[in-house]
This record gives C-alpha cells, structure tokens and sequence, in this order.
C-alpha cells in the first residue's frame, strides 16, 4: 500500500510539474514573431534586443535623431504597441573617443532621444527605461571610423 501511495504521490507531482511548465510565459507567438520581422533576437529567458546601429546611427558627439531615424523608431515603436509591448529599456552608446564622462552623459542623451520619440506614439514614459553606456560595449572596433560610427548607437531591450 505504501508504494502504491508513494508512486500516486510522484505521478501527481510530475503531472503538476508538467502542467507549469507548458502554462505560457513571456512573450505570446504573435509577439515573438514580429519582434523577428523587427530584427530582435532573444538574450534570455525573458528579453529581446534590437540593436539599432543598422537603422539609427548618431554623428560625432551628436545626439539627435535625423527625420530617417525618427521615422523608423515610429514605425518600430507602433509595431510594439500594435501587439501589446508596452515595456522597454533603450540603452544609449557612444565610441570611446574622447572624455568618458562626457561620453555616458552623450549615450544618455542618445537613449533619451529614443526613449521621446517612442512615449510620443502614446507609450508612457514610466514604461520606458533609458540608460547610458558610454563607450562600455561596443559592437565593433574603436579603431577605425566605420567601427566608431557603428558605436554611435542606441540598442532596444523589451520584456514582457
């Protein structure tokens, strides 16, 4: 009798364990689909990053977006709220040339940017994380223009 109870005891537990582990978490297919058309890629359980140093690249020490990069951080921002992602965190970059103080205070301004832009579309900015690196990651070497200015970017992190 014992065993008996022992093995309805462990059938049950993998029953519940099994019925955790297929209750839906994160993001629904819809979502994970189009933040793939979008350019995301996972980088964790829960999150998913684009960055956009193939879309929106800043000048030398400059901050502000041009009417080419506003116009596709609308379209990014409209394509997150049409399926529900109201939560997100824009990292701001910069290249290592220069002051690094100024550099994170320039990254913040770039993230900043950003973080305007897509709260004007109607997300709220409560909602909306922006941070500075500086010149901390960069995607490509510091040691020539074309890798600086690839540096010079803004990367996207969502959550649901």
């Amino acid at each position: 009798m014992k065993k008996l109870v022992g093995f309805f005891s462990v059938v049950t537990l993998l029953l519940l364990l099994s019925a955790c582990q297929s209750m839906p978490q994160g993001f629904s297919q819809q979502q994970v689909r189009v933040l793939q058309q979008q350019g995301f890629e996972p980088i964790g359980d829960d999150e998913w990053m684009l960055s956009l140093s193939a879309l929106i690249l800043f000048g030398f020490n400059d901050h502000q977006l041009t009417e080419e990069s506003r116009e596709q951080v609308q379209q990014l921002g409209k394509s997150l709220l049409d399926i529900g992602i109201t939560r997100l965190r824009v990292e701001g970059h910069a290249d290592n040339l220069g002051d690094p103080d100024y550099n994170l205070g320039l990254s913040q301004q770039r993230a900043d940017a950003v973080a305007i832009e897509i709260s004007a579309l109607g997300l709220s900015r409560d909602f909306i994380q922006s941070q500075g690196l500086g010149s901390m990651y960069p995607v490509a070497s510091n040691e020539t223009r074309e890798g600086r200015a690839q540096n010079r970017r803004v990367t996207i992190i969502v959550s649901p």
